[in-house]
């Protein structure tokens, strides 16, 4: 229950898809439409709506907009590998040396 003069607050995580343009501008409303008084128990209970439109930014109501700007980090990754025994063989062993570098100014994500 939401007593009188609270409210509700929704945390969630997100991730872009595979395709997102970077500098792109992406905006998520979440609202409500419809809600009560008291819970289903409760007689003569009053049900309230409002409409879903744009976020109403700025506005205490039944619904939020959040906008943000997409920012891609680039890397670049090189590897080299060097022959441990002098001739390789089934057994023989190689070192691989991997190089990951960000090359952008953007923080590059640790996933």
């Amino acid at each position: 229950m939401i007593s009188q003069n609270q409210r509700l607050i929704i945390n969630y995580q997100t991730q872009l898809d595979a395709n997102s343009q970077n500098g792109a501008t992406l905006t998520n409303v979440a609202g409500t439409i419809r809600w009560f008084d008291g819970d289903g128990t409760t007689t003569n209970r009053k049900t309230f709506t409002g409409p879903l439109t744009n976020g109403t930014p700025g506005v205490l109501d039944n619904q939020d907009a959040h906008t943000v700007t997409v920012v891609i980090g680039q890397l670049a990754i090189t590897k080299q590998v060097s022959v441990v025994a002098a001739a390789l063989r089934c057994e023989g062993q190689l070192d691989y040396l991997v190089h990951v570098t960000n090359v952008s100014t953007n923080p590059a994500p640790r996933s």
